[in-house]
C-alpha cells in the first residue's frame, strides 16, 4: 500500500556501517579480503588528498624546485580566480577571501555532517569552480562571501538549509550566515567572518574595525542600526512593539546603549522612565524639543571628542555607547513637522558616524504630513497601511508592485523592509514583546515555550530494521540512539536470530516523522515480532 502525499514520511538517509555499533563482528564490514580492502582505502586517500600527494610525487620525480613551484603556483592561481570575479576589491581583501575559500572548501564536508544536511558520504554541492557561479566578496575587508549551494544533490530543499544554517556557520568558524532561496533546491548563502586575532587600541581603530549593531527582524531579514529608522503603520499594527523588539535584541548582544525617549502619548514608553539606559525622557509636549536638543548637543560633544582622537567613526563599546532617540509619534513632534531646518534633521544628517540613531514612528508618511524630513530616514519599515499610495510613499516608488503588499497585512507585528542583501522587499513578523519591564531594565527577554518547541523540532530520530540471516524482517523500532536501543533487546527470545550485518537504520529530522514512518512500515512490511499500532496484530509467541 503506497503512502498518500499527506502521510508520506520525510526524507530518509541510510546510515553507513551501523552493524558495528549494534554488536556485529568487525569482519562483517570487510566484504573484500583485508589486503585488497587496504589497497582500496589507500587509493581513496590519494584521491581525497590529491594536492599533498601531487607535491610528494613532484618532489621525487622532478625535484625540489618544481615541487616548490607547484606549491606556490596553485594558491596564486586560486588568488587570480577570486580576483577575476571581485576586481573592485583591494588586494588584501582578495587575499583574505582566498584564504577563507580554501578553509571553507576543506571543511565543507565536515560542516555538512554537523549540520545534518548530507546523505551518507555525499554533501550538497558548493559552487566555486569557474564558470559556475564563483564566490563573491560582499564587504570591503574580504571577510564576507557569497556561495551558491545546491541541496538537491542530497534530496533536500532550501528550507532544510535555512533550519541548519547556524550549524554550518559554527563548523566553518563564521560569525553569521544568511540564506536566500533562488530555486527550491538552490540557495545563495552568505558567510561572515570577523577578525579576532588582535584587539587594536581606540586610537588605531578605523571605520572598518567598528562592528555596527545588527538586528535580525526575521529569518535573513536584517536591520542595520547604523542609520536612522522610520516605522510607519496604522494605529495598533505594532509600531511600538517593533521599538521594544529592537531594544530587546540590543540586550541580547549586550551592546552598550543610551536612550532618549519622546513619549507624547505617555503610555507607550513609560517603562523606560526607570531604565538604567535612560538619559532623557519627555511625555509632555513642552519638553519634547528639550530632549531632541539635548540629543543634538550630546552628538556634537561626541564629535569633539572623536576629533581629538582622530577618529572618523565612533568605535561602539563601553566608552562609546550607541545612542538612540525613540520618538513614539513623529506627527506630534514639532521639529518633525517643521522640516530640515531643525536639530532633529541635523541629527538625521550627521548622527551616523558617531552612533546617534533616531527610531521614529508615524501613522502617516506623506510629505504634506511630516514635511521633507521623511527623506532623511535611510531605512524605513512599512506595516499595515490603508492604501497602495502610502506604501509607495514609505518604501519608494512602485514598491507595492515589487512585492511590498502592506495593504494585505492582517496580523499585528508584520511589515516590509528593503534589504540590500536580498535586493528586494522582505516580509517579517515580530513576536509580541510581553515583558517590556524586563527589556527596559536592560535584560534579554524571550518566550521559553517557543525556544523549547524549536529544540524539540531540531532533534533527529532513527528507525531501525532487524533482519535474520535469511533476510526475514524480525522487528521495526524507533529510538534517539538506535545502537543502544538494539542492545536493549538482548532479553528478547528472538534476539539470537538477528543478523547484525543486515541491520538497516534510517534517519529522520524529528520524532514525529520517524513515528509516522514506523507506523507505515509495520503496516506494510509485517515484521514478525511487532505489535501493530492499530492493535490488529498480536505479538508472536
Amino acid at each position: 500500500m503506497a503512502l498518500s502525499r499527506r502521510s508520506r514520511p520525510e526524507r530518509t538517509v541510510h546510515v553507513p556501517r551501523t552493524a558495528i555499533g549494534s554488536g556485529a563482528h568487525v569482519l562483517d564490514l570487510f566484504p573484500l579480503p583485508p589486503w585488497l580492502w587496504l589497497c582500496v582505502r589507500a587509493i581513496q586517500g590519494i584521491f581525497r588528498h590529491w594536492y599533498v600527494w601531487a607535491i610528494i610525487f613532484a618532489y621525487f620525480l622532478i625535484g625540489v624546485k618544481t615541487s616548490l613551484a607547484i606549491l606556490i603556483l596553485c594558491p596564486l592561481l586560486l588568488y587570480v580566480y577570486v580576483y577575476a570575479s571581485n576586481r573592485h576589491h583591494d588586494p588584501m581583501a582578495i587575499l583574505r577571501a582566498t584564504w577563507r575559500l580554501i578553509r571553507v572548501r576543506r571543511r565543507w564536508k565536515f560542516a555538512c555532517k554537523k549540520a545534518e544536511i548530507n546523505d551518507a558520504k555525499k554533501c550538497p554541492r558548493m559552487f566555486g569552480l569557474w564558470p559556475h557561479r564563483p564566490p563573491r566578496i560582499t564587504n570591503e575587508r574580504g571577510t564576507s562571501m557569497d556561495f551558491w549551494i545546491d541541496v538537491g544533490r542530497v534530496g533536500l530543499i532550501v528550507e532544510h538549509l535555512e533550519e541548519n544554517k547556524d550549524y554550518l556557520a559554527a563548523a566553518l568558524g563564521a560569525r553569521r550566515s544568511r540564506v536566500i532561496r533562488l530555486t527550491p533546491s538552490l540557495a545563495r548563502v552568505n558567510f561572515e567572518w570577523e577578525r579576532t586575532s588582535r584587539k587594536p587600541s581606540i586610537k588605531s581603530k578605523t571605520a572598518d574595525d567598528v562592528l555596527l549593531p545588527r538586528v535580525e527582524l526575521d529569518t535573513d531579514v536584517m536591520l542595520e542600526l547604523e542609520t536612522s529608522l522610520l516605522i510607519v503603520g496604522m494605529s495598533g499594527t505594532g509600531k511600538s512593539n517593533a521599538a521594544w523588539y529592537i531594544l530587546n535584541q540590543l540586550n541580547r548582544i549586550e551592546l552598550p546603549y543610551r536612550i532618549y525617549a519622546v513619549d507624547p502619548k505617555k503610555v507607550e514608553l513609560a517603562e523606560l522612565i526607570d531604565s538604567p539606559h535612560i538619559v532623557a525622557y519627555a511625555d509632555d509636549m513642552q519638553d519634547i524639543d528639550g530632549v531632541i536638543d539635548k540629543f543634538y548637543s550630546d552628538m556634537m560633544a561626541t564629535y569633539e571628542r572623536a576629533k581629538k582622537l582622530h577618529l572618523r567613526r565612533a568605535p561602539l563599546g563601553p566608552d562609546w555607547p550607541l545612542n538612540l532617540l525613540i520618538i513614539d509619534e513623529l506627527l506630534m513632534c514639532e521639529q518633525g513637522r517643521k522640516g530640515i531646518d531643525t536639530n532633529l534633521a541635523k541629527v538625521l544628517l550627521a548622527g551616523r558616524a558617531m552612533g546617534y540613531v533616531v527610531i521614529a514612528e508615524s501613522q502617516l508618511s506623506q510629505v504634506d504630513a511630516i514635511s521633507r524630513i521623511r527623506d532623511l530616514f535611510p531605512q524605513r519599515i512599512c506595516m499595515k497601511v490603508i492604501s497602495q499610495d502610502m506604501t509607495d510613499a514609505v518604501l519608494g516608488p512602485s514598491s507595492y508592485d515589487k512585492g511590498a503588499r502592506c495593504t494585505d497585512i492582517t496580523e499585528v507585528g508584520v511589515g516590509y523592509i528593503y534589504t540590500d542583501f536580498a535586493g528586494a522587499f522582505m516580509r517579517f513578523s515580530l513576536p509580541e514583546m510581553k515583558d517590556v519591564a524586563t527589556i527596559a531594565a536592560g535584560k534579554y527577554w524571550q518566550e521559553v515555550r517557543a525556544k523549547t518547541a524549536r529544540l524539540r523540532k531540531r532533534r533527529a530520530c532513527y528507525e531501525y530494521f532487524l533482519y535474520t540471516r535469511f533476510s526475514a524482517l524480525l522487528y521495526i523500532g524507533i529510538a534517539d540512539n538506535p545502537n543502544e536501543r538494539i542492545r536493549e533487546h538482548i532479553d528478547k527470545p528472538w534476539y539470537h536470530q538477528i543478523d547484525h550485518g543486515r541491520t538497516v537504520i534510517k534517519k529522520y529530522p524529528s520524532e514525529s516523522a520517524a513515528h509516522e514512518a514506523e507506523v507505515h512500515d509495520i503496516e506494510n512490511l509485517h515484521p514478525i515480532y511487532n505489535i501493530n499500532h492499530n492493535g490488529r496484530n498480536q505479538q508472536a509467541s
